[in-house]
């Protein structure tokens, strides 16, 4: 079973790697774009500062009978971080499970 397990690491790991390339490429193109929309003088819509009235919290579980453990534990952080961060949203009722 443990060989199982590091076998299906060693590709995830391998998969990461081989993504690496393409994520430095995408963040050097969107710092690229920042700063040419810093320096224009057209309003950036999407890079404004607003007030956060709603929010969308989507999460998937995963299927393996092995991940009920790992499934378990991002509930429970998901309720931690919206009592802590989403009180006020949540006793307003803007907040829906």
């Amino acid at each position: 079973m443990k060989m199982v397990s590091a076998a299906k690491l060693r590709k995830a790991q391998d998969k990461i790697v081989r993504l690496r390339p393409y994520a430095n490429k995408l963040h050097e193109m969107l710092v690229n774009l920042s700063q040419s929309l810093a320096d224009s003088e057209v309003e950036n819509i999407y890079g404004r500062v607003s007030l956060l009235k709603r929010f969308l919290l989507l999460w998937s579980p995963l299927t393996e009978a092995s991940a009920e453990q790992f499934n378990t534990n991002v509930i429970n952080e998901t309720r931690r971080i919206i009592s802590e961060k989403y009180a006020d949203q949540y006793r307003k009722g803007i907040w829906h499970s």
